[in-house]
C-alpha cells in the first residue's frame, strides 16, 4: 500500500470524524437536518476548516496532557527510554494513541538528528498548505528516514550512539504499526522485513545497550520510585537488630498482660414509671440485660434538680417532681462482666392536667350574659343557706357561658325556706337563660304560696302531722310544684317568641325543695326533674335521697322541664315529702357535682360517699360570713373527665 492509499484512508477517517463531530454539535444545539443537508454542510469549506482546526487543537491538547507525566523535555531523554515510555503507554492506551506517540518520537528524533548533521542547511522546503499535505510530507519523511535507518548494517557499527537508537526506534515503530494494522501485512519489495535485518530481540533489549544515562535522567527515575523505596526502608529493621527468639516481646510494644481488660457492654432495658408534676412520686428502677445476667443499679442522676432522689439501697426514685417533660436520666449500673456502665433513658413527668385548660371569657355584650361564678348566703337565727354556682372547665376552655343557675329564699314570718338548682342543657344554645327563667319563676311562685296565712296554715298541719294532715300537705305541694312548672314553661315560651328562638333552645332541668325546721325535726318537700341529686343527710352514716334522677341510656341523657313533663299523668311521682329528726344538712346539686362525687345512681345511695362529701364542705360552711364564697371555691376541684358546670345549695 503506497502513501496515496494511506492518505486516502486518512481522508476517509477524517471525513468520518467530521461527520461525528458535526452530528454531536447539531444534537447539542437541538437541530435535526436531513441527510442531504447534513452532507452539504459537511462539504462546506468554512465548516471543514473549522473542524480541521478543532481536531488539530484537540490533538495538541491530548498530547500536552500525555506529556505532562514527563518531568524533563523530550529531547533530553534518550531514544531507548522514549521507546520504553512508548511501551508503557501502550499498556493502557489504544493502538491509535500508541501510533501517535511513536510517530511523534521518531519524527522529533529524525528532525533533531538532521538538524545536527546540517543535512537540511540550504534546502528550501515548501510549507504545507493543508492538513493533508502536512501529513503526506511527514509520512514520506518518516518512511524515507526509516528505510535509511534499516538499510545497512554498516550504519549500525559506525554510529552506535545515534544509528543504533534509530534502529531500535524503527523496529519498535514497525511492530507497533503492524499491531495497530496501519501498515500492509506485506511490506513493499524495497523494504526488507525487520526480522531479516535486525538482530534478535535479546540483542536489542535496552539492558544490553551500553548507553550512559544523564544525571537528570537518574534523578527522574529516582523520583518515580522513591515512595516505594521509602516504604521499604521504613519497614526494614534497623541495622544491627537481632532477630527475636520464640516468645520474645519486641522492645517498646505493650505487654498484653499489662493491658486493661476490654469489656463488651450488654444492652440494658431500664423501666421507670411515669410521674406527674406536683404529685408525690415513688417508683422502683428496674433493669434487665439482654444476655440474662443480673445487674445492679449504682446511681440515677438528672441533668438538673427536679425534686427526685435515688435510693441505692431500695433501687428506687422518690420525691415530688417540680417540672414536667421528657427528662434525660443517666442510670449507672454494673454486672459480673464489667464494673461500670451507664445508660441514658427518658423519664416522663406528665404535666398537671389543670395547667392544660384555657380560661376564655365569654362575650360581655351577649344578650343572655351570665356571670362565670355566682354565690349567695342566707344566715339568720335558725337558718343557714349557702348557694354557689361555677362555670365548668369545658365552658372556660371554649369561652362559653355557665348554663347552671340557682335560687334560694327564706321567709322569716312563716319559716319556710326555698332552694332550687337548674342545669341548662349543654346542647341548647339558650339554656343558660332557660335555667334562669325556671329558677326565678318557680322560686318566686313558691315564695308567694308559702307566705302569709297559707304558709302558716300549711306549717300547722306539718307540725301536727296526722294522716289527714299528711294527705293535705302532699296534695298541696304536688299542685304547687305543677303550677310553678307550668308557669315557668309559659315564661320560656314567651321569651322564645320575643327572641325568635325555639322553645327547645331553652331546655333545662329543675330540682327544688321547700323546708322548715321545728326543734330537731326537719320537714322537706322535693320536686325532681332531670339529673343531679337531692338528699337529707344526717346523722353521720345515714342519708335519704328525695327522689330519683332521670338518667338516660347514655351519659348526659336526662329529662328537661317541658310541656310533656308537666302533662305526664305520673307527674306526682316526681314530688316527695318527709319529716325526720337528726338531719344536719339538706343538699341540692346539679350533675356537675353529683357525677364526680357519686359517679352512678347507686353511688347516691352510699352513705360513705355522703359522709366524705359533707366532711369536705364543712370547713367552708363553718365560716358563716364567707361560707358561700368558700363553697364556690370548693367547686373548682379537679376531677378527670368531669368538667361541667357545678352548682350546689346547702342548708344546715
Amino acid at each position: 500500500m503506497d502513501i496515496n492509499d494511506n492518505l486516502h484512508q486518512d481522508d476517509l477517517r477524517q471525513d468520518d470524524l467530521h461527520q461525528k463531530v458535526l452530528s454531536l454539535l447539531l444534537d447539542e444545539a437541538g437541530v435535526v437536518l436531513p441527510d442531504t443537508e447534513l452532507a452539504a454542510l459537511k462539504q462546506d469549506t468554512a465548516i471543514r476548516s473549522l473542524l480541521n482546526d478543532l481536531l488539530t487543537k484537540v490533538s495538541a491538547k491530548a498530547d500536552a496532557f500525555a506529556m505532562q507525566a514527563i518531568s524533563v523535555p523530550i529531547d533530553h531523554i534518550n531514544l531507548a527510554d522514549r521507546i520504553a515510555l512508548a511501551d508503557s503507554e501502550a499498556v493502557t492506551c489504544p493502538p491509535e494513541r500508541v501510533i501517535a506517540v511513536a510517530a511523534d518520537i521518531i519524527a522529533t528524533d529524525i528532525i533533531a538528528t538532521e538538524i545536527k548533521n546540517s543535512q537540511f542547511v540550504g534546502e528550501t522546503r515548501e510549507q504545507p498548505t493543508t492538513a493533508t499535505d502536512d501529513r503526506q510530507q511527514s509520512a514520506s519523511l518518516s518512511q524515507e528516514k526509516t528505510h535509511e535507518a534499516i538499510g545497512s548494517e554498516e550504519n549500525i557499527v559506525k554510529e552506535p550512539n545515534q544509528q543504533n537508537e534509530r534502529l531500535l526506534l524503527a523496529e519498535t515503530l514497525s511492530a507497533k504499526t503492524l499491531s495497530a494494522k496501519t501498515l500492509e501485512p506485506n511490506p513493499p519489495a524495497d523494504v526488507l522485513p525487520p526480522a531479516d535485518v535486525l538482530p534478535p530481540v535479546d540483542v536489542l533489549s535496552p539492558i544490553e545497550i551500553h548507553h550512559k544515562v544523564p544525571v537528570e535522567e537518574e534523578s527522574w527515575q529516582a523520583m518515580l520510585f522513591s515512595p516505594f523505596e521509602q516504604h521499604a526502608n521504613a519497614a526494614s529493621p534497623a541495622a544491627g537488630t537481632k532477630p527475636l527468639r520464640p516468645g520474645q516481646i519486641p522492645v517498646g510494644m505493650p505487654n498484653p498482660a499489662n493491658c486493661p481488660p476490654q469489656y463488651t457492654q450488654p444492652k440494658a432495658k431500664i423501666n421507670i414509671a411515669n410521674a406527674r408534676v406536683g404529685t408525690p412520686f415513688h417508683s422502683d428502677v428496674d433493669i434487665s440485660l439482654d444476655n440474662g445476667a443480673k445487674a445492679e443499679i449504682l446511681d440515677v442522676s438528672f441533668a438538673k434538680d427536679i425534686g427526685l432522689i435515688f435510693d441505692q439501697a431500695t433501687s428506687s426514685l422518690s420525691g415530688t417532681p417540680t417540672e414536667s417533660g421528657d427528662i434525660e436520666v443517666t442510670v449507672t449500673w454494673s454486672c459480673h462482666s464489667a464494673p461500670y456502665f451507664s445508660t441514658k433513658v427518658l423519664f416522663i413527668v406528665n404535666p398537671d392536667p389543670r395547667s392544660l385548660w384555657k380560661i376564655l371569657e365569654p362575650p360581655a355584650d351577649d344578650r343572655y350574659f351570665k356571670e362565670n361564678v355566682d354565690h349567695k348566703l342566707i344566715s339568720a337565727p335558725g337558718v343557714n343557706i349557702a348557694a354557689a354556682s361555677r362555670r365548668g372547665r369545658s365552658h372556660e376552655h371554649v369561652g362559653s357561658f355557665r348554663d347552671d343557675d340557682f335560687f334560694i329564699s327564706s321567709n322569716r314570718d312563716t319559716g319556710w325556706n326555698i332552694m332550687l338548682v337548674a342545669d341548662g342543657a349543654g346542647s341548647a344554645k339558650n339554656s343558660r337563660k332557660g335555667s334562669q327563667i325556671v329558677t326565678e319563676t318557680v322560686g318566686h311562685y313558691l315564695s308567694a304560696q308559702l307566705s302569709g296565712d297559707k304558709g302558716r296554715e300549711l306549717k300547722e298541719r306539718i307540725i301536727n302531722w296526722a294522716p289527714e294532715d299528711q294527705r293535705v300537705v302532699g296534695e298541696t305541694f304536688i299542685r304547687q310544684f305543677h303550677h310553678a312548672s307550668v308557669i315557668a314553661i309559659n315564661n320560656i315560651k314567651n321569651e322564645s317568641l320575643i327572641a325568635e328562638e325555639t322553645v327547645k333552645s331553652y331546655s333545662t332541668t329543675l330540682l327544688a325543695t321547700v323546708s322548715f325546721r321545728t326543734g330537731t325535726e326537719l320537714f322537706a318537700a322535693a320536686f325532681w326533674m332531670g339529673d343531679g341529686a337531692i338528699a337529707a343527710y344526717g346523722p353521720v352514716g345515714k342519708v335519704r335521697i328525695l327522689g330519683t334522677p332521670d338518667s338516660g341510656e347514655y351519659a348526659g341523657q336526662t329529662r328537661f322541664l317541658d310541656v310533656d313533663a308537666v302533662g305526664d299523668p305520673e307527674f306526682s311521682k316526681r314530688v316527695s315529702i318527709g319529716k325526720w329528726t337528726g338531719i344536719s344538712h339538706l343538699v341540692l346539686m346539679t350533675d356537675g357535682v353529683s357525677d364526680p362525687r357519686f359517679e352512678t345512681d347507686n353511688g347516691l345511695q352510699n352513705p360513705q360517699k355522703w359522709d366524705a362529701l359533707i366532711a369536705e364542705i364543712s370547713p367552708c360552711l363553718s365560716d358563716n360570713p364567707q361560707a358561700a364564697e368558700q363553697l364556690a371555691e370548693w367547686l373548682n376541684f379537679f376531677s378527670p373527665g368531669n368538667h361541667d358546670d357545678r352548682t350546689i345549695v346547702v342548708s344546715w
